[in-house]
């Protein structure tokens, strides 16, 4: 998973460990424990009252409330952290859920609260998705981005092409590493051949 990749590229190139990590829509805190457990102070915003009060819970049963904060808020909206805040920031999966309107918000809060010289790590979707290509509607298919809706969690999603996502953080972020994974996940009893990253 995403905290994987962050980890092994902070470890293999030299970044701190203990320091501030902002983990977007962190939901019940999945990412989050297990980052926090290896030294980051982490930072968790999900627009899910529940998904934080379990990640609270959580954090208490871990013993980790001292490393871990969680707050509710929207992720396409103004964050409630100071100016240069973070070291590190993540999202998992959180990405494609924004529709149009609140992206530039999203961009321009993470350059805000981020360091400059932070890491921002994106693990997300895209248009070569076999599982959600096959939503894209066929007048819509030649559109970057295009917005899908999915049956299987009711969730509209944007799905990007990887040179539209570069493209959108271009201004205000340098590129410095790049990946697609091939992950296989099963969907009503179907797999599915996925390509995450960035």
């Amino acid at each position: 998973g995403l905290g994987n990749i962050l980890l092994y590229y902070v470890r293999d190139n030299g970044y701190p460990f203990e320091v501030n990590l902002l983990d977007i829509a962190c939901g019940n805190g999945r990412n989050a424990f297990p980052l926090a457990d290896l030294g980051f102070k982490v930072f968790g915003i999900d627009g899910i009252p529940q998904a934080i009060e379990d990640a609270r819970k959580k954090a208490q049963e871990l013993d980790l409330a001292g490393e871990t904060e969680f707050v509710i808020g929207d992720v396409g909206e103004k964050w409630p952290y100071e100016d240069n805040y973070f070291d590190y920031a993540i999202d998992s999966n959180s990405f494609s859920s924004l529709l149009r309107e609140d992206r530039d918000v999203y961009v321009d809060e993470l350059s805000r609260v981020l360091e400059p010289g932070g890491l921002f790590f994106l693990y997300t979707y895209t248009k070569d998705d076999e599982y959600y290509a096959q939503f894209i509607p066929s007048e819509e298919s030649d559109n970057d981005p295009v917005q899908i809706h999915c049956p299987d969690d009711g969730v509209d999603r944007v799905l990007h092409s990887q040179d539209a996502l570069i493209n959108l953080f271009a201004n205000e972020f340098e590129i410095i590493f790049n990946d697609t994974i091939v992950r296989y996940g099963k969907m009503f009893d179907e797999y599915y051949k996925g390509w995450l990253g960035f």
